[in-house]
């Protein structure tokens, strides 16, 4: 692919990773809800065993495919920075230094609002705010979901705050002219920087439409640039905390079925991540409605453990931040941890 330019040829891979990790994230997001599913039997117990074997080894398969293509886009903008360094009659092999990330701004959202009508219809405008990015050290309790479906992504970064509030300080930096840079991980290990300014888009009613904090606006920066990273405000919609936490630190992540594991195995899970200041965040099955004291199809962060005399209580929070508690935090005994979720996230 000779005179092609390797930059452009970088994008292209770098679209091709961020496919392959959403068709993962769907794999384990059907993967993880069908078990979870109150369906039993012999048909169950087949489609279930049909899935693993057949569906689930396509997407995999798929994902695989988009992954080995970036790689293959990777070596030919290599082949082509060694050609052009030889025409040049520099060193061969030396790899020209890459150029800074590409600063998109909020109007791509902006536009992207407009073009479906989602702007004009639910009165949505772009306002500045007058809070500091951070008030204090990153909490979870800076963090409210608004109305994007990104649950995963309230979720994730409300337990990195717990767990490591300088990666929250280290992810975003605020320029001299006024705007946020939010630098995320990619699965490929690059780096990518979205650079936004601090108008935050607001309802007809005058209240943030999108995830934000009382007293700063950390969060709220922090999701618009997902969503320039992702291609808009609905395509963040639907993931798994795992995904935000390597997006954020850059470090391996994992989940396990609640199903799979004994309430010992789940119980060394949450107090290593606890007390190793690693992120930790548990899913519940899909399903509509309130069961066990949390809601169905949604994501609870992790935020700490106790124990009293033999009995042990885990500490969840829900991204709403102010539900069932004003701040959204729940105790629930480890054996109703157990029934009410079905995910168990934990990153290294």
């Amino acid at each position: 692919m000779f005179g092609a330019d390797p930059e452009a040829l970088e994008q292209e891979a770098k679209r091709l990773e961020i496919a392959a990790g959403g068709i993962s994230s769907i794999d384990r997001h059907l993967t993880a809800n069908l078990h979870a599913a109150p369906w039993r039997g012999r048909k169950a117990d087949r489609y279930r065993a049909n899935w693993d074997a057949i569906e689930r080894q396509r997407l995999q398969a798929a994902a695989t495919f988009l992954r080995d293509g970036a790689r293959t886009l990777r070596q030919n903008a290599e082949e082509q920075r060694r050609a052009s360094a030889r025409e040049s009659g520099s060193i061969s092999g030396l790899r020209p230094k890459r150029q800074p990330p590409q600063i998109i701004r909020e109007t791509r959202l902006d536009a992207f609002l407009e073009s479906h009508g989602l702007k004009k219809q639910q009165g949505y405008e772009l306002k500045s705010s007058s809070l500091p990015l951070f008030n204090g050290i990153p909490s979870a309790q800076d963090v409210k979901q608004g109305e994007a479906g990104d649950c995963y992504f309230a979720v994730g970064l409300a337990s990195i705050a717990v767990a490591d509030p300088s990666l929250i300080e280290k992810m975003i930096t605020k320029n001299s002219d006024g705007t946020y840079t939010v630098t995320f991980h990619n699965p490929d290990g690059s780096m990518t920087a979205v650079t936004v300014d601090g108008n935050l888009y607001m309802n007809k009613y005058g209240n943030p439409a999108y995830g934000h904090g009382d007293n700063d606006q950390w969060f709220a920066i922090a999701e618009k640039a997902f969503a320039v990273y992702k291609g808009g405000y609905p395509a963040t919609e639907g993931g798994c905390p795992t995904d935000v936490f390597s997006l954020v630190t850059g470090q391996p992540a994992h989940l396990g079925m609640v199903s799979d594991l004994s309430s010992r195995q789940v119980w060394d899970q949450v107090t290593k991540s606890i007390d190793g200041h690693t992120p930790a965040a548990a899913q519940t099955a899909d399903y509509e409605g309130f069961r066990n004291g949390v809601h169905g199809d949604h994501a609870y962060s992790i935020t700490g453990y106790e124990t009293h005399g033999d009995q042990k209580i885990v500490v969840v929070r829900n991204p709403w931040g102010d539900h069932p508690s004003p701040n959204g935090e729940i105790k629930m005994p480890l054996d109703t941890f157990m029934k009410a979720f079905a995910i168990l996230n934990w990153s290294e």
